[in-house]
């Protein structure tokens, strides 16, 4: 899985090459592409260092391959992260694109991550003080059913901050339900 921004909605002409597509009256009609970035500066800009707890899932990009492990491009100006080679899931090559869930966040310029993502959730300090704008796609958290409002088709659920979040049981429309 490599994650994606777009950053464009459609490219009508350039160096990019656009598909043609025959419509029903026979004549070639050009469909556009959009113009996405994997960059993580692009992917994690509403973060913030002081947002970065165990268990949030971020992507990255490996910038250089070190003896111990990969240091790693979080999109962050002052902090870098860390990936040990017992943490990782495959080999990593530089330049590659990957998903890491943070292991320690202290406040430091090097944060240890690693890539077996689903091994653990987000840390119930950080779900105190959890924003709905700071989730990023992959992260578990811990949460209980709340039985007040009555929902037919899904269920809704506490954070642990007071805050509700609603999941539709539809799963031709959304994502499964991940129940631990």
């Amino acid at each position: 899985m490599v994650p994606f921004r777009v950053m464009q909605k459609s490219v009508e002409t350039g160096s990019i090459p656009v598909t043609k597509k025959k419509s029903t009256d026979g004549k070639k009609k050009s469909s556009s592409l959009p113009i996405v970035s994997c960059d993580p500066v692009k992917l994690n800009a509403h973060l913030s260092p002081a947002r970065l707890v165990p268990g949030l899932v971020l992507h990255a990009i490996v910038d250089s391959l070190e003896e111990k492990g990969a240091l790693l491009d979080i999109g962050l100006q002052s902090v870098q992260a860390f990936l040990p080679n017992k943490n990782q899931q495959r080999t990593v090559q530089e330049g590659q694109p990957i998903v890491i869930r943070i292991e320690t966040a202290k406040t430091s310029r090097v944060v240890v991550v690693t890539s077996f993502v689903e091994q653990d959730n987000l840390s119930t300090e950080a779900c105190e003080s959890l924003q709905l704008n700071h989730l990023m796609p992959g992260t578990i958290i811990d949460c209980e059913p709340d039985p007040e409002p009555t929902v037919t088709a899904g269920v809704y659920v506490t954070l642990g901050n007071g805050a509700l979040l609603s999941k539709s049981l539809d799963h031709h429309r959304n994502f499964q339900l991940v129940i631990r």
